[in-house]
């Protein structure tokens, strides 16, 4: 089995409304070789939280009132 030497990015979106991630998520899933994985949050919170186990090479932060 061979192993890529390309490491996944984290980044996280934090976003409550659920089309919108989804959209945004199909935007990460198009590009073939995409060096990022997104990781969907619904609230600043969970975000918080996440960061305590998971480095993040960058947030997407979507809230809008």
């Amino acid at each position: 089995m061979e192993h890529s030497r390309i490491k996944k990015r984290n980044v996280a979106l934090i976003e409550k409304c659920v089309m919108s991630s989804i959209g945004i998520e199909s935007l990460f899933r198009k590009f073939a070789g995409n060096p990022y994985k997104l990781h969907t949050y619904t609230s600043q919170e969970s975000f918080q939280d996440a960061m305590s186990r998971i480095s993040f090479a960058a947030v997407i932060f979507l809230f809008l009132p």
